[in-house]
């Protein structure tokens, strides 16, 4: 038994138990999907219908690597930047980034690879290293 269920049912009935319901709960963490035509996240992978609305691969005009310094570790990030203004994020905690990493080339031509994105922003720690991965070339 964790201790927030010890202490909801120590406190029964309480504001207290109330406000620690949901802590003995496991939050499912948001996932990447991506297929030929386009990407997008779900935040609990396992009910697809919450997927957020795709963002075609043709819509995607820029893709921004960066890290966010959450004090004690960093988070990767990439932002797509789309044709009407759109903008989506995915980070390195989401189940299927490495997978984009991978696809981003294939998808995306003459996007960065996965590890030449990881080498442009994982140093100096720290840092946001914001560095353009990808960006359509306008005919």
């Amino acid at each position: 038994m964790g201790i927030f269920v010890a202490l909801r049912g120590a406190l029964k009935g309480s504001r207290v138990a109330k406000a620690l319901k949901g802590f003995d709960t496991i939050t499912p963490s948001p996932a990447i999907f991506m297929d030929d035509s386009g990407f997008g996240v779900a935040i609990d992978p396992s009910d697809t219908d919450l997927v957020t609305p795709a963002l075609p691969w043709s819509d995607v005009e820029r893709v921004t690597a960066f890290k966010r310094d959450l004090l004690v570790v960093d988070l990767i990030c990439l932002r797509f930047d789309a044709t009407d203004d759109r903008a989506y994020g995915v980070n390195e905690e989401m189940v299927g980034w490495d997978e984009l990493l991978t696809a981003l080339p294939e998808c995306l031509p003459g996007c960065l690879s996965g590890q030449a994105i990881l080498d442009l922003v994982v140093q100096p720690p720290m840092a946001s290293n914001e560095t353009v991965v990808f960006e359509r070339q306008v005919p």
